[in-house]
């Protein structure tokens, strides 16, 4: 059977699906200059060091603190080139918690419903693996003024208080585990930290790696987003997923939409990780044609919305 193509041409619109991501540099992929020791989040920028020895990485660094292999073990990012890394210590060895912390594009507003997501995947070289890993957020700044990986600062110490965190222990270091969860703002908080902010007695561990070179656990962190939309930019939902099908992914500009029913419209809509509206449209055609060629490299979400059915799916565009 010939194949009919329905061209649609982007134009670049401010409305909205998503609400924005109030997380600055959520993938960790804007940066001031490569790492090229540990304890060097602060070259992620926006990001900051809250307590002893958080880490930056990024596949420029061409040894330690490379993606995907590095000091700690091998993991690709989740998206992009870059993510955090963070240790802890929960009475096994001794006692000390990694905390990074960003300034939020815009405050919360008392009363209203957040959601909160973020990537985290145990490095391979932990001796052992926790569960309370979380988001908390502040009024105030718990940044070390001024940072010195020398002089191991603790300016935010346990208070065993999270708005989001997950209960369960996270021992995967092949997959990247979703922390996720809501939560009413009941003031007008303006950071964000994450890290494991319950005490030894609270948090649990299991042993997974007894010959790696980290004595205690270390998790990778990733694509961080804090909005008022409970789909996040983030997110993949995949409800029409036996009806629609998106190649080539990644793609150079051309990205084919198939659509497995006939006579469905479904309207579309492209975002940035940062959860900005790109372009929208309607396709109306069992095969349709997407042009992207308009818009830079990098990682973006395509929305497809038909009968109170949703399908969001991470596509990458290249050169």
């Amino acid at each position: 059977m010939k194949k009919i193509y329905i061209i649609l041409f982007l134009s670049c619109l401010s409305a909205s699906g998503f609400t924005q991501n109030l997380v600055p540099n959520p993938g960790f992929e804007d940066f001031t200059s490569c790492p090229n020791d540990h304890c060097q989040i602060y070259k992620a920028t926006g990001w900051k060091s809250l307590s002893f020895t958080p880490d930056y990485f990024n596949a420029c660094d061409p040894l330690d603190l490379s993606v995907p292999s590095n000091m700690f073990g091998f993991q690709n990012a989740q998206t992009g080139n870059a993510y955090a890394g963070i240790g802890s210590d929960v009475g096994v060895y001794g006692s000390y918690r990694d905390y990074i912390g960003t300034h939020l594009i815009t405050p919360l507003d008392i009363g209203k419903k957040y959601y909160i997501n973020f990537k985290v995947s145990l490095a391979n070289g932990s001796h052992y693996a926790i569960n309370k890993i979380g988001a908390q957020l502040s009024t105030i700044s718990y940044e070390i003024i001024p940072y010195d990986c020398n002089n191991q600062v603790a300016n935010f110490i346990p208070n065993n208080h999270a708005q989001v965190y997950n209960n369960s222990i996270i021992s995967d270091t092949l997959n990247w585990t979703t922390i996720q969860g809501s939560f009413i703002a009941d003031s007008v908080y303006q950071y964000l930290m994450i890290g494991n902010f319950f005490s030894d007695d609270s948090t649990m561990h299991v042993n997974t790696n007894l010959s790696g070179n980290i004595y205690g656990s270390y998790y990778y962190i990733d694509d961080v987003y804090l909005g008022t939309d409970s789909i996040s930019a983030f997110s993949e939902y995949n409800s029409l997923s036996q009806q629609i099908t998106i190649y080539p992914n990644p793609t150079t500009g051309k990205l084919i939409v198939s659509c497995n029913e006939n006579n469905e419209t479904y309207e579309y809509r492209v975002y940035s990780i940062y959860g900005n509206n790109i372009c929208k449209g309607t396709l109306n055609s069992n095969e349709s044609v997407i042009y992207l060629y308009d818009i830079l490299q990098g990682t973006y979400y395509i929305q497809l919305i038909s009968k109170n059915k949703i399908y969001i799916k991470k596509i990458i565009k290249t050169n």
